[in-house]
């Protein structure tokens, strides 16, 4: 069996063996390498103490060692602290080659990248070692250059390699939905991009699911938008999300506040995110349980102002509708304010496709609700030929009435009788 795992001070004579050995066999081979002198472990140790080694141990006996470290400015100087994983001290001993002890720790050097948010590791090697660049190559690590350090005496070739964050395969819809709410899966992606935007990163926790990736992060939520490799285009989602929640500042409309929004290319696969202040409020699904027929029409009547400020209308008398205002979509703060998430679905088109949706998913026909929500009055088969004409420009309109009445069979019969 072989494990690979964290080396510590206990461990220093087993390093002190692993790299004498390693000088010992070079020399024997006439071409040396390193020098017992420079990996004694007083000297070695100053930029690689034990805390920085991983062991390879295969049936109890340790057979190899890495060490990885956050910076190297003496081999690459033009990159800051935290932009890569460098690897350096990569040993196996003579009897362990070929039983896959270097492939193992590579990937330990990976998952490490994963595990700090860093998509980079790096490495570099005597150019001459024609073996050991090859070794590399195949594990996918990329030739940058060729330098010379120490005063001309370390002629080297520097290596690369691009670590993907997110390691699940989404090829279809199906994947995604399998992945989508997986917090191991995304964690070292949402880490990667926290790194990158220089936020706080904290433990991943779900939220309400939905068709994207959203996850809460302390006092921040994270959506990552689904990939085109999962065979759907996420573009216009995320510029309507980021459109939207702009417009709703912009109209006074309670939202979460962007904190940031981008791209992060994961070894070619593009993700979309948005990073929002954490509103600390229960859903509308959570709490409408506990509301009596006044909280339903203080609630709608919120809604309805709500609303009003958002769905301004253009010349053509269409307006800006949220067209998904449903009872996930919808917190409530502790003094009864509303607020509206998930602008993915926002266009332009008429007042009764925002409120169709309104009264069937968000009131599910509940006269308190639209008593609140309409207090000029409304009427079961007026209200009912409105709902058939908004959810006719609904993309959504067929899920809708399912969820409702289980059948696409006379809709406007359905939704009158449930307004009865």
């Amino acid at each position: 069996m072989l494990t690979i795992r964290p080396a510590s001070d206990a461990d220093i004579p087993e390093i002190q063996s692993l790299l004498y050995d390693a000088v010992d066999r070079a020399e024997a081979m006439g071409r040396p390498m390193w020098q017992r002198e420079h990996v004694a472990w007083e000297i070695i140790s100053q930029k690689y103490p034990a805390s920085t080694f991983r062991l390879a141990v295969l049936d109890g006996e340790t057979v190899g060692c890495m060490a990885l470290v956050m910076y190297d400015p003496e081999i690459w100087p033009e990159l800051a602290p935290d932009e890569a994983v460098y690897l350096h001290k990569l040993v196996v001993r003579r009897n362990a080659s070929g039983k896959g002890v270097s492939r193992a720790l590579f990937a330990c050097a990976r998952d490490h990248c994963r595990s700090m948010g860093i998509p980079s590791l790096r490495l570099d090697v005597y150019a001459n070692r024609e073996k050991l660049r090859a070794l590399y190559e195949s594990e996918g690590f990329r030739f940058v250059r060729e330098e010379r350090f120490y005063g001309e005496s370390y002629h080297s070739a520097l290596y690369e390699q691009d670590v993907p964050m997110f390691t699940q395969a989404v090829s279809s819809w199906d994947d995604w939905r399998r992945a989508f709410q997986d917090r191991d899966a995304f964690t070292p992606l949402i880490r990667a991009i926290y790194r990158k935007e220089r936020l706080t990163f904290t433990a991943l926790e779900n939220t309400a699911p939905g068709t994207n990736a959203v996850f809460r992060i302390g006092e921040t939520v994270a959506k990552v938008f689904v990939p085109a490799c999962a065979g759907c285009d996420s573009a216009p989602e995320y510029a309507a999300e980021l459109d939207g929640l702009m417009r709703a500042e912009r109209y006074g409309v309670d939202a979460p506040r962007v904190r940031v929004s981008g791209t992060f290319d994961d070894c070619g696969t593009l993700w979309r995110y948005l990073v929002m202040d954490y509103i600390d409020a229960p859903s509308f699904a959570d709490m409408v349980l506990t509301l009596d027929d006044a909280g339903k029409r203080t609630i709608g009547r919120r809604l309805r102002e709500l609303t009003d400020r958002l769905n301004v209308p253009r010349a053509d008398g269409l307006v800006w509708a949220h067209r998904d205002i449903n009872p996930d979509n919808l917190l409530i703060r502790p003094d009864g304010t509303p607020v509206l998430l998930d602008f993915a679905d926002a266009v332009w088109d008429t007042v009764e496709c925002e409120r169709a949706v309104i009264v069937c998913e968000m009131f599910r026909f509940d006269h308190a609700f639209l008593d609140g929500y309409f207090p000029e009055g409304w009427m079961p088969d007026a209200l009912a030929e409105s709902c058939i004409r908004g959810l006719a420009r609904h993309p959504f309109r067929e899920n809708i009435l399912r969820d409702r009445f289980g059948t696409l069979d006379d809709p406007y019969g359905h939704i009158r009788a449930a307004l009865l």
